[in-house]
């Protein structure tokens, strides 16, 4: 009896020892798991501590260049400008607001601000200011149109409609002329694009007309004479194409002689006044 208990005793230390050394591996797999979890955590955390500041730094370089490249287009529109083109400061405008929110939406996305949902709520919201403002539109419409497809140039005299003057200044919405009265004309840019405009200037000279009427008792020919020296005297009026004085008509009463000569258009109608 006192053998065969000595055996089960035996038997049970030699299972606990088995089970102690076969649980061992487990408990050092998972310790080995939790330290390496740990190591991951950490790993992670500095990973995105590093990105971080990769993602600040990102964001100010795209702030840098969306101003760098707006500041070229200022200076090139101020170039442009001073050679009386017209329109560049709508188009530089637009070009400027869509760079600074361009790159609004890059620094959203960088700190992982999903701009999905954000563009769709701004274009709705664009699509009522636009149909709130749809008269404004027309207008900033017509100023691009007319930055691409230009009908004059600063300081050009143009007849829009029934107003006559110089080009002063195209800004997004309207266009700005000064009479011959010094008087300032603002037109929807609208308006412009859509009406009959004349420009004097295009073609750098011009011809003019001035009706004379004498009576039967004046020479004719000698009135003739005078007018062709006095165009050939004048230094306002150009020797080509050369001028021309004759008669137009006969009545009466008398007649009609008209007198032709060319200008520079710049010089008009300082020149025909003093002509006349």
């Amino acid at each position: 009896i006192t053998t065969g208990r000595t055996a089960t005793v035996s038997q049970d230390m030699d299972l606990s020892a088995a089970v102690a050394t076969t649980s061992s591996p487990k408990t050092s797999v998972a310790e080995k798991s939790v330290e390496k979890g740990v190591i991951e955590r950490s790993i992670t955390v500095d990973a995105s501590g590093m990105a971080l500041w990769l993602r600040v730094l990102l964001a100010a370089l795209t702030v840098f260049v969306c101003w760098l490249i707006a500041r070229l287009i200022t200076f090139d529109l101020e170039r442009t400008t001073a050679s009386r083109a017209v329109g560049w400061s709508t188009l530089g405008t637009i070009a400027t607001y869509a760079i600074y929110v361009v790159g609004g939406l890059i620094v959203l996305q960088l700190f992982g601000v999903s701009i999905g949902p954000l563009v769709g709520g701004l274009g709705v919201v664009l699509f009522g200011v636009m149909m709130a403002l749809r008269d404004t539109l027309t207008n900033a419409i017509g100023g691009v149109l007319l930055a691409i497809f230009p009908y004059f140039r600063l300081n050009d005299l143009v007849q829009i409609n029934q107003h006559v003057g110089y080009v002063k200044e195209v800004k997004p919405l309207t266009t700005t002329l000064t009479d011959l009265n010094n008087v300032e004309v603002i037109i929807p840019n609208s308006r412009v694009w859509t009406s009959d405009v004349v420009n004097m200037y295009t073609n750098g000279l011009r011809t003019h007309d001035v009706k004379i009427k004498i009576s039967n008792r004046n020479n004719v020919g000698e009135v003739l004479r005078l007018l062709r020296r006095y165009g050939h005297q004048s230094p306002r009026v150009l020797r080509r194409p050369r001028t021309t004085a004759f008669v137009s008509s006969m009545h009466d009463f008398g007649t009609d002689i008209t007198f032709r000569f060319a200008i520079r258009a710049q010089d008009y109608p300082g020149a025909t006044n003093h002509v006349q």
